[in-house]
């Protein structure tokens, strides 16, 4: 089972400010779901993902 962040989570886990999150949400670059009316989340497992991208494409 993925656990879904809360906005103030996934932007400690990358290190980023809320408009950012946003941003890279928005560009489609990160997941967000759909929890409740009026309240979404970023499964943990798109979060690392994105970092796991961010590595690989470093490197390369």
């Amino acid at each position: 089972m993925d656990i879904i962040l809360n906005w103030r989570q996934a932007c400690a886990a990358l290190s980023i400010s809320r408009p950012t999150l946003y941003s890279l949400t928005n560009q489609g670059k990160l997941t967000r779901v759909r929890i409740s009316k009026g309240r979404v989340g970023w499964p943990q497992s798109e979060i690392s993902n994105y970092i796991e991208s961010l590595i690989t494409n470093h490197k390369s």
